[in-house]
């Protein structure tokens, strides 16, 4: 049986104009348009904001000039979110907090907004917002916090690499035993999935080790079971090297199961090379193979060059850009992508993603760094 997974959009032929109309009804296009409300002003004012910033101006007088107008306001409005962000962890913090801890210390929490424009030729335009929250809670001496969102990467499915599922999820997580070598955590959770409430619990087993002097291992196995669509198992086994100081490489290889899809295994192998640019960019070159469930493809049935399956193959190259800009919680990425779907019958498909992410909460110091 397949999942039953409801694309947000097939075809935005003008994405800013489609994204705001009032005729819009689907949540998750909602969420889309929300977040490029802020994340487009933001964009275009950073050029502006920059230039303001000549050399041999004081920081004062930078300060001053962006103070006033729409740059101000959404300086404000971040500061706002942010304290609101930070008092609502320290809230929580307080309720389960079983002892006193020093006042002095700082809570890391954080919200990401992201907005993903994802073209896909042959597919057309998609567009989607991610929210991801790490809530911290130093009072329970570290060994509680609230996560949405986190049970993927954010780049794991078909097309540009995204799964357009409307699907958001909350959890509570333990932390149990954390060492140098062993991490173990258990979340107790609740899922939103094309309109449908679920509940799951879910484990999750690290073990890290060297590989002699210049290469380290890591495995990873997360169990859920999700009251609405049963079990899922999700193994990921990583090598990886520092090459040097700007220079690193990692392979991953990922096997998934889901209840939901019957008895079938789908495999994932990825080669990743990052790079570190500068101290606000990084670049990832990569190459996966993988095979997908036909619920996850971003083709319509009248697009497929093949008989329609249950699973397809798909290869990939890309390069991940990621660069921090016009403030330290902002950040841009554009993903060119070239792959070869079997959906398509491996024709050479051109893809691509632009992701604007804005953090509110804590900040850490502007820093490009790419994820898996």
């Amino acid at each position: 049986m397949h999942r039953n997974v409801r694309r947000i959009t097939r075809r935005v032929p003008t994405i800013v104009s489609d994204a705001t109309s009032p005729s819009v009804t689907h949540p998750g296009l909602r969420r889309a348009a929300l977040a490029a409300a802020l994340l487009a002003q933001a964009a275009g004012l950073s050029v502006p904001s920059a230039a303001v910033a000549q050399q041999g101006e004081e920081p004062e007088q930078q300060e001053q000039q962006e103070g006033g107008g729409i740059v101000g306001s959404l300086d404000r409005m971040q500061a706002s979110l942010s304290e609101t962000v930070l008092k609502t962890a320290d809230g929580i913090d307080g309720f389960f907090a079983t002892e006193r801890y020093q006042s002095w210390v700082e809570n890391k929490s954080n919200v990401r907004v992201r907005l993903n424009v994802d073209p896909v030729e042959n597919a057309g335009t998609q567009i989607g917002a991610e929210l991801k929250i790490h809530l911290l809670l130093p009072g329970t001496s570290g060994r509680l916090r609230f996560v949405a969102n986190d049970d993927d990467d954010g780049d794991e499915r078909s097309g540009s690499g995204e799964d357009f599922s409307d699907e958001t999820s909350l959890a509570l997580r333990y932390l149990g035993v954390q060492t140098d070598k062993w991490s173990l955590s258990v979340d107790l959770g609740v899922r939103i999935k094309d309109s449908d409430l679920g509940f799951y619990p879910r484990l999750n087993v690290v073990r890290t080790y060297a590989m002699g002097e210049k290469w380290a291992g890591r495995s990873e196995g997360r169990f859920y079971y999700y009251t609405d669509t049963g079990g899922r198992v999700d193994l990921r086994q990583y090598f990886e090297r520092k090459i040097s100081k700007s220079l690193f490489f990692r392979s991953r290889t990922r096997a998934q199961w889901f209840d939901e899809e019957g008895s079938d295994i789908f495999p994932e192998q990825r080669f990743t090379l990052f790079q570190r640019l500068s101290y606000k960019s990084a670049l990832a070159y990569e190459a996966l193979a993988r095979i997908i469930p036909e619920s996850d493809s971003v083709f319509d049935p009248e697009d497929l060059l093949v008989e329609p399956q249950d699973k397809y193959n798909q290869f990939q190259l890309r390069l991940r850009y990621r660069r921090n800009v016009w403030r330290p919680w902002f950040y841009v990425e554009v993903w060119p992508i070239v792959t070869w779907p079997e959906e398509r019958d491996y024709d050479t498909t051109l893809a691509a993603r632009l992701r604007l992410e804005v953090t509110f909460g804590h900040v850490r110091p502007a820093q490009a760094r790419l994820g898996e």
